[in-house]
């Protein structure tokens, strides 16, 4: 759906929409979604729903605060758009300030990916299953089943 700079759907009256589902100039993450719904509640809070109030509202800005994956093997990689130690911004090849960002690689970087993930959990319970899940395959392994495996297991 193609929104507009307060998210409304174009061609529709009283239709918003955000997320994957909104083409609004913005990558189709979670970073994304997270700061389109924040901004549409507290637009509908601040405004009462009141359509004038709606027209003369600041427009949607989305804060880019870098990128996180795993790729596998406890490994990850961290495009962070801060600056974590200040020795990083004294260096000579390194300018201070701006759009620089801090590139982590490897173990690191699946620690942060890990904390953060951990960390956006809502309830005590999916965090015991996380947290138990994750404790269960560093000592036991990945239960590995495949259509192979169950082949050769129904031939014997």
């Amino acid at each position: 759906l193609t929104v507009d700079r307060h998210l409304r759907v174009k061609g529709v009256e009283d239709v918003w929409a955000l997320g994957d589902c909104a083409l609004s100039g913005c990558a189709p993450t979670a970073q994304a979604a997270f700061q389109q719904g924040t901004f549409l509640g507290r637009l509908f809070r601040d405004t009462k729903m009141d359509m004038a109030a709606l027209q003369a509202s600041e427009p949607f800005k989305f804060l880019n605060y870098g990128g996180l994956a795993y790729v596998g093997s406890s490994q990850g990689v961290a495009d962070l758009k801060v600056r974590l130690w200040d020795e990083v911004d004294r260096r000579a090849d390194h300018p201070a300030g701006g759009d620089t960002a801090t590139i982590i690689t490897g173990p690191g970087a699946f620690a942060i990916w890990r904390s953060l993930y951990f960390s956006k959990l809502l309830s005590s319970k999916n965090r015991f299953q996380v947290l138990f899940d994750w404790t269960n395959r560093a000592i036991f392994g990945r239960e590995i089943s495949t259509p192979f495996n169950q082949q050769a297991v129904a031939d014997k």
